[in-house]
């Protein structure tokens, strides 16, 4: 987003309070912005936020960059819109999404799917293996680590 003052603005939709932030609507944000970036949570709050009227509002040639869960799209809608060349999707984390919408989504218009391969690396699957198993030894000795309040 611009504005008079700033040459460009970041705007959110969240609870937080920052310097240099816009804070906005979501369908304004989609309204006024080129490119949208979608990183938001999978859990039942979240199941199709980015809805048949959410998408409405997307301006039209507006690139939206996913890395979340298929879930919080409205997926039949999705495709509607990709088709209709209202805008573009990049998305990641595929392997949340059924195989039946996947290949439905590989034919779409306007789509680049790609998947998380940076989470399923040698390194990163022993990584996740070893911090598993230091938590469980800090927590049995009364010393957890990584908590999350």
């Amino acid at each position: 987003l611009k504005d008079k003052k700033r040459k460009e603005k970041i705007a959110f939709n969240c609870n937080l309070e920052k310097e240099d932030i816009y804070f906005c609507e979501l369908n304004y944000l989609c309204e006024n912005s080129d490119i949208i970036g979608l990183f938001i949570p999978d859990d039942k709050t979240t199941k199709s936020i980015i809805s048949k009227e959410v998408m409405k509002n997307i301006k039209k040639d507006s690139i939206v960059v996913s890395i979340s869960h298929t879930d919080i799209f409205d997926l039949q809608n999705l495709i509607k819109n990709l088709n209709e060349n209202k805008f573009s999707l990049i998305q990641t984390y595929m392997n949340t999404i059924s195989d039946k919408d996947k290949d439905i989504l590989m034919k779409t218009k306007n789509v680049i799917l790609y998947p998380s391969i940076a989470i399923q690396t040698r390194e990163t699957l022993k990584n996740k293996q070893e911090i598993l198993v230091n938590n469980l030894q800090s927590f049995l000795q009364g010393k957890p680590k990584n908590k999350v309040n």
